[in-house]
């Protein structure tokens, strides 16, 4: 989809937080049907981010470290 939202609520019953207090609301794009989920997480440590990608490689640069589905990745 073009925005989360479009997948409420076929898919899910809302758009999910994160639970971050600082970091609310996931970033999302969708470039030529690249899409990209992921928190920027630099308030916390550096320009780090935690994104969202099952079976396939993250999309930022620095070193990743894979949790379950997800890719913490040290910038």
């Amino acid at each position: 989809p073009d925005v989360l939202s479009t997948l409420v609520p076929a898919y899910l019953p809302a758009v999910p937080g994160t639970g971050w207090g600082r970091r609310p609301s996931f970033e999302y794009t969708n470039y030529n049907g690249r899409w990209r989920l992921w928190v920027d997480t630099y308030k916390f440590a550096a320009f780090d981010t935690f994104e969202y990608a099952p079976n396939r490689h993250h999309q930022g640069f620095g070193s990743p470290d894979r949790i379950g589905d997800w890719v913490y990745v040290h910038e």
